[in-house]
């Protein structure tokens, strides 16, 4: 049957996230894998990966805040907003209140996502187009910075770490603290230490990766009310059949008798209906 589960990936400086996941594979000798957000390949940090039929539940899991610990490094513009780009400007770096300016970015706004990102334009990605010298319009994005905090300040250096949205970039981040100075800045050092509900601490190592790495899939899926079902009902969920289970509206998850994950299923008017079963 293969190996189903979510696993808390500790990625590596130097890899892309692509890279990553194929190491994967090799390891565990499944094909389906799929990460809950990537990570550039600068950056290092928690990667978390849906394995086999887990890849399946990826369309029920929440878009979850993330967590990084970022360095600036101002006075210097690059192409890729980080420092592996190509130098644009350099500029001397002014005087400043660094935890002042970064309380300048707390709350909603909008942020233009770089053209070195996975984004599609017009069915191509844009680091594509980036790579082959275009560059094209790109449309503003809501994002939330949550919290931002200042580590240290070592001129030209900052090291904050942040607490944000989904799709936030934190290289555009960088760059754009670097303009509010105006002296221009690119993100040299990046590390995620949370994604939802994985965690740094519990994350595994490249090296580390084994079937017993992985976690089950009701991790991922906390935010969803558990229904235990008895041996009839698992049965007939397993055929896709829904159930005369009383639960709140919405999306639940069903377990068997043991706590395993059977299904995601809705319900509605006093019925739950399969949604995503697991072959397990």
């Amino acid at each position: 049957m293969g190996v189903t589960g979510f696993l808390n990936l500790l990625k590596p400086p130097g890899l892309t996230s692509a890279q990553a996941v194929n190491i994967v594979r090799r390891r565990l000798g499944e094909k389906r894998i799929g990460h809950l957000g990537t990570l550039d390949p600068l950056a290092a940090g928690v990667l978390p990966l849906a394995v086999g039929q887990a890849t399946r539940l990826i369309p029920y899991l929440p878009e979850h805040d993330k967590v990084y610990i970022a360095e600036a490094w101002f006075g210097l513009v690059t192409d890729t907003q980080d420092s592996s780009g190509r130098v644009l400007t350099e500029a001397p770096v002014p005087e400043a209140d660094p935890a002042a300016l970064l309380q300048t970015f707390l709350g909603d706004q909008m942020q233009v996502p770089p053209m070195a990102s996975a984004l599609h334009h017009e069915g191509k990605r844009l680091y594509d187009l980036f790579r082959a010298g275009q560059e094209v319009e790109r449309p503003a994005r809501p994002i939330r910075i949550e919290r931002i905090e200042l580590k240290r300040w070592q001129r030209p250096r900052l090291l904050f770490k942040v607490w944000c949205s989904p799709g936030t970039y934190v290289r555009t981040l960088c760059h754009d603290l670097g303009q509010k100075l105006g002296c221009g800045a690119c993100m040299s050092f990046l590390l995620r230490t949370r994604s939802g509900a994985f965690e740094i601490e519990d994350a595994v190592a490249l090296e580390e990766v084994g079937p017993s790495a992985l976690t089950d899939a009701n991790l991922a899926l906390g935010h969803l009310l558990p229904l235990t079902l008895d041996g009839a009902q698992a049965v007939d969920v397993g055929h896709g059949r829904a159930l005369e289970v009383p639960a709140p509206p919405g999306l639940v998850r069903l377990l068997d008798g043991e706590g395993r994950l059977l299904a995601v299923a809705r319900s509605e008017g006093g019925r739950v209906h399969p949604q995503c079963v697991l072959n397990l």
